[in-house]
């Protein structure tokens, strides 16, 4: 006699099935690496530094900062969070962040 197995099909959260590697990441082109971080990342705060909006993104448990030129209306630069940088002052002024995600800075 054969036996029936019952099998459930249940959908994966999204950021389950998109797990890419930190150093993938960082080969990425610009476009990709926008493209990732507005599929499966989290918009966390945005803060003005300098010449930059700078937009701050929670993807895969890690900090990710997006450059963007105001005057020259274009992303410039996509990054690692630096917790070493002294603009961590300024998300500290706007908003709670955990200690967890913080503990390894970028790397250089």
């Amino acid at each position: 006699m054969v036996s029936k197995r019952l099998f459930f099909i249940r959908k994966i959260p999204s950021y389950l099935t998109f797990m890419i590697s930190w150093s993938e990441f960082a080969r990425f082109s610009l476009s990709q690496k926008v493209q990732t971080l507005y599929q499966e990342g989290v918009f966390v705060t945005a803060i003005r530094y300098y010449n930059y909006k700078i937009n701050l993104y929670l993807l895969h448990h890690r900090y990710v900062e997006v450059f963007y030129n105001h005057k020259k209306d274009c992303i410039e630069q996509v990054a690692l969070l630096d917790t070493q940088h002294s603009r961590m002052k300024f998300y500290f002024d706007q908003i709670k962040l955990p200690l967890q995600g913080l503990a390894i800075a970028a790397p250089r």
